[in-house]
This record gives C-alpha cells, structure tokens and sequence, in this order.
C-alpha cells in the first residue's frame, strides 16, 4: 500500500462500494450508481485525483475481512496509515455489523482519517459528523436488542399459555451462513440446480447436509425473494430451477411405484433416485450408465410405420405417416 505515496507523489483517499446482488435494474444501489455517487462526494472534498476504487460485488457485508478482499485492502490502507479519506455510498455498504462499523470508525478516528458517507450524509471529519455516525450505530444497535427482547418476551407467552415454541432457524441467522450468497447465485444461473452447483463449486457452507441440493436452494430464494420463483416469463409454464434428463419420468421405484427423480452429482454423473425415504423404505438409486445401454439397444430394433409398411406393400402408407407423427 505505500507504493501509492511513490507512485502519485500524494497519499490516496479510498472509496469502498459494495452490493451482496448485483442487479442491472436496482437504480439505486448498483455499482453504476454508487461509483457516480462517491467520485462525486470526492470531488467536492478535492479528492476526485487521488481516489481509489476498492470493491466487494455478490459479497454479504456480514462477512469478515478474510472473504472480501476489497474491504481487507481498505482495512490495510488505514491500519498503515495510506488513506487520507474514506468514502462509501451507505454504512450498510461498509459492513452489517454494528460492532464492525464501530471498529472501523473507531481506527480511522485514531488515524485522523475522515469517513464519508453519501446516504447517510455522514462526515466524520467534523464532530457533528462524528456525533451523527455515533448516534446512527447506537440506534442500529438499540433495535436489535429490542428485536431480541419482543422475540424472548413471545417466546416468553407462548410458553406459559402451553404452546410449542419452535426452534427452527432460517438459514442465514448463524455464522457462516450467507443467504446472500445463495440468492447471488440463483439470479447468476437462473435456476436452482446451476445454483446448487455454483454453490458447491465456491464451498458456501450449507445449513445441514455437506452438500447443496436443488430443494434447499428453492427454499431459501422462496422466502428471501418470491418474485424471483414465477419463473422466467408472464404467463410461462416454464420454472426455474427445471431439468430435462434423458429418462425423465419413465423410470419408476421398483419398492412403492413412485417417478424416480434425475439428479447430477458433483462428478457429472446421472443418477435416479426415490424421494420416499422410510425406515422401510430402503434408498433406491439407479445409475443412467448403467442402463442407457440396454435402453439403446432396445430402441435399435424400432422401425418407423412408413419403413415397415413400404417394404410390404411397396407404397407409402398415409394412416402409418399420421402416426409415426403422433409419435
């Protein structure tokens, strides 16, 4: 970071945008949008020469510093004392955390470096800026715990009227869980089967099992953005997260009857599996290398109606062309 005193004769100020989905039709926080709005809020303060752009796009701002490269240079540029200034569009655009936002506050105060932010109107440099970005992640803070304190105090009731309290969680709500991440990925290959590769690929850390799955990704973009599972046109039968396999629907458990389902395993492979799982219920799997074979070698002995019915009568049969197109 000090190679920038050498470089530009001056120490730069830094400009931190960040967005955890990346939408073209978001006016507001897209990275078009927030680099507009801190270049400009640079050139008032007469920074606009010596700005550098540092960026974390698809990145949950709950996440620490060692998963967002970005926000750990510009950590790196204050703690070394480079930054003359930072800018940012928003303090959700900083970081989700309270705690964090007060981290870093308190370091560039201690570094006399000035903190601007464009949404909050926040400028640290002056002390009812100061007072302003106290007063912000006080409030923040103030209605979590209230938050907490309505949960506990429902939890509280449906206990002593005798009702069950459910334990569930959503994901997202514990460490190392990023629902953000989960979304970014869904709206990135448009289904939810790409998803759960993608997923798998990056090695997000999923709820339960070790892996994703299509059904775990459906649920989460389900309750996170609803709008988004319509599918992708008005009107359309077509859904997201669908896939076309070379058995679908033909292939049938041979222990309850049920259609066996097609999925593609992290090696690429096709396999076949029953959704009903019992103590009674064994897991049936069938593998489609296995029996794409004998399936092809079957299909070898079909012959069209027209092929069959000129080499008997020695003309062309229109009823057998009707159904060889219903076929």
């Amino acid at each position: 970071m000090l190679r920038w005193r050498k470089q530009r004769g001056a120490m730069p100020a830094f400009a931190y945008l960040r967005k955890s989905v990346v939408r073209q039709e978001d006016p507001h926080n897209s990275a078009e949008a927030q680099e507009a709005a801190v270049r400009a809020m640079a050139a008032r303060h007469g920074d606009a020469g010596s700005l550098v752009l540092l960026s974390d796009w698809d990145k949950s701002g709950k996440l620490g510093r060692d998963k967002r490269p970005g926000y750990d240079l510009l950590w790196q540029a204050i703690e070394s004392g480079t930054a003359t200034a930072v800018y940012s569009y928003s303090m959700s655009r900083l970081a989700r955390s309270v705690s964090e936002l007060t981290r870093l506050f308190e370091a560039c105060q201690e570094r006399s470096i000035p903190v601007r932010l464009e949404a909050d109107v926040v400028d640290t440099s002056t002390a009812s800026g100061r007072m302003t970005a106290t007063i912000l992640a006080s409030v923040a803070a103030f209605e979590a715990d209230v938050a907490g304190e309505r949960l506990r105090a429902a939890y509280a009731a449906k206990t002593a009227r005798g009702e069950r309290v459910s334990t569930r969680t959503f994901y997202g709500e514990k460490a190392g869980e990023d629902a953000d991440a989960v979304l970014a990925a869904f709206h990135e290959v448009g289904s939810y089967i790409g998803a759960a590769r993608l997923l798998n690929d990056r090695k997000v850390k999923a709820q339960t099992a070790r892996l994703w799955w299509p059904t775990s990704v459906r649920v989460i973009v389900q309750r996170l953005e609803p709008s988004a599972t319509r599918g992708p046109a008005q009107g359309s039968r077509a859904r997201w997260g669908t896939a076309t396999f070379r058995l679908t629907r033909l292939l049938h458990c041979p222990i309850d009857g049920t259609t066996m389902t097609g999925r593609r395993d992290r090696k690429d492979r096709i396999r076949y599996v029953c959704q009903i799982h019992t103590a009674a219920h064994v897991r049936t799997l069938i593998s489609e290398s296995l029996i794409l074979p004998g399936v092809r070698a079957e299909a070898d002995h079909y012959q069209r109606p027209t092929e069959r019915s000129f080499r008997m009568t020695g003309t062309e049969d229109p009823v057998a062309d009707e159904r060889r197109q219903a076929l």
